[in-house]
This record gives structure tokens, C-alpha cells and sequence, in this order.
């Protein structure tokens, strides 16, 4: 079924209307737009509870939308960037990572919107680059028999402030166009379900274009405590989501953690 919802915003006047086909098989799916909201992960578990088994709501602006470590939130303008919470039954993933698979899924969504996608690579765990800015950052969080996939997307910004640990960019700036938001999100939301689905092949996508691969790095285990760095090479990222890493002493297997280019 499609669902139209009008868009209240008019910074978001490019996209007055946003078309939404859910895929078959998502049960109970509901669709919101808001204009804006705390965050679009709380609008998403808010219309869980009122027996949405699956959805996504999207926001023109949202004032508390957070980053995967503590202290990191993401910042945009109204209707600038694409922010939205996609839920789906945890059972759907059958043990797969989920912020690889969306990942994985993203930027294959953006690939033929952008005809070239040259410079766009996933970084493990949640972030997509272009050219090492952060383009996208996915934070997915499993409740109950739920999961909740948010996602930001700097679509049409043009500047940034020089307050982050990594400098963003945008796809206008990266690439030349700025695609609709009801299209992205039509888009992903079926590329999302070929992968829950085995259509596609997310590890390979992932491991494909994933940043730093065969580089020298430098991996810090655990979030928020203090741990020996692992450095060495990266090789790959596991079917079950680790990261590994090719050491003095063998292959490193690490699945929570920060990673970066390691610079001597």
C-alpha cells in the first residue's frame, strides 16, 4: 500500500509530499512524518507500543537525536538531512548485525541515486564516509522482539560548524544533487528488506567498500573504558559482525570498540 503524507516544513518544500511503499511481509506497517520531535527513535518506539509492529517515522528536525557513544548527538536544520527510525521485528535479522546490514543497505540505496559513488565506503560500525567525512551514522537498538534502525543523512547542508571529531559533509557536497527524502526512503526501505530478505548479500556489500580495509589502524576496545589499543592491518569484518584485524600475534577479533586510521 502506499502511503502519502504531506510535509509541514518549509524548508522541506522539495519534498511537499513523501510516497512510502511498504514491503510486503512487514506487518502492521505505519508510516509518520512529524515536523519535528525529540527524536525519531522515540516517535518510532511510541508507535511500537501502539501495536505498529513495523514502521518508520521521519522528521523534518529533531532536537535530541543521538550518536552511538555518549556525549555525541547529531545536529542538522530542518529538513536539511534525512533523519528517520526504521522498526522491524528482531526475528527479521536472524542473528545478523543490524547496523552492518542497514549500513550495507544505505549505501547501496545511494549508489544508483548517485549514478557514481566514487569515495563512499562504511566504516565499522556505524558511520558512512566520503572521502573520511561522515556522510551517515546509523545507532540501531534492540527492545523487546523489536529493533530500531535510526539514521541520519546530510542531504543539502553546504557548511558545518568545526565542533566535530570528524568533519561532515553532505551529498550536495559530495556528490553534486541532493535527492529527495521520500525517495531515499522508499528506496532503502525496499534495498533494506533484500538484504533481511538474502536478495543481497550485505556482507559481501559491506566488506566491498569498507574504509581502511588493508590499511594500517588502530582499534580501541570497549566503548567509554580504557583498554589497550590493537593495531595492525585491516582485513575484513566477520559474518557476525566483528572486526579483524591482522596483529603481530595473529588475527584480531574485536566486536565493540572505536576504530580509526592509525597515524604515526
Amino acid at each position: 500500500m502506499i502511503l502519502a503524507v504531506p510535509e509541514a516544513s518549509a524548508a522541506a518544500d522539495a519534498d511537499s509530499r513523501i510516497f512510502v511503499a511498504a514491503p510486503a511481509g512487514w506487518p502492521e506497517f505505519a508510516f509518520r512524518h512529524v515536523t519535528s520531535t525529540g527524536s525519531t527513535m522515540d516517535e518510532a518506539r511510541h508507535w511500537r507500543a501502539q501495536g505498529h509492529r513495523s514502521g518508520c517515522v521521519v522528521a523534518d528536525w529533531q532536537s535530541a537525536g543521538r550518536g552511538r557513544l555518549p556525549g555525541r548527538e547529531w545536529q542538522a536544520g530542518a529538513g536539511s538531512s534525512l533523519l528517520c527510525t526504521i522498526w522491524l521485528p528482531l526475528a527479521f535479522f536472524r542473528g545478523q548485525p543490524p547496523s552492518l546490514l542497514a549500513g550495507a543497505a544505505l549505501l547501496t540505496t545511494l549508489q544508483p541515486l548517485l549514478l557514481e559513488a566514487a569515495g563512499l565506503c562504511i566504516k565499522w560500525p556505524n558511520d558512512l564516509l566520503h572521502e573520511e567525512r561522515k556522510l551517515a551514522g546509523l545507532l540501531c537498538e534492540a527492545a523487546g522482539d523489536t529493533l530500531y534502525c535510526g539514521i541520519g543523512l546530510n542531504l543539502s547542508q553546504t557548511d558545518f560548524p568545526d565542533t566535530y571529531r570528524r568533519q561532515p559533509t553532505s551529498l550536495l557536497l559530495a556528490c553534486g544533487q541532493a535527492p529527495e527524502r521520500g525517495r531515499v526512503v522508499a528506496d532503502l526501505l525496499v534495498t533494506l528488506d533484500n538484504y533481511l530478505g538474502g536478495r543481497l548479500d550485505w556482507h559481501t556489500a559491506l566488506n566491498r567498500y569498507l574504509a581502511w580495509r588493508g590499511q594500517l589502524v588502530d582499534f580501541i576496545p570497549g566503548i567509554g573504558e580504557e583498554a589497550a589499543v590493537v593495531s595492525g592491518t585491516l582485513l575484513e569484518v566477520a559474518a557476525d559482525g566483528a572486526i579483524c584485524i591482522t596483529t603481530a600475534d595473529g588475527v584480531y577479533a574485536g566486536y565493540s570498540g572505536e576504530l580509526h586510521l592509525h597515524h604515526s
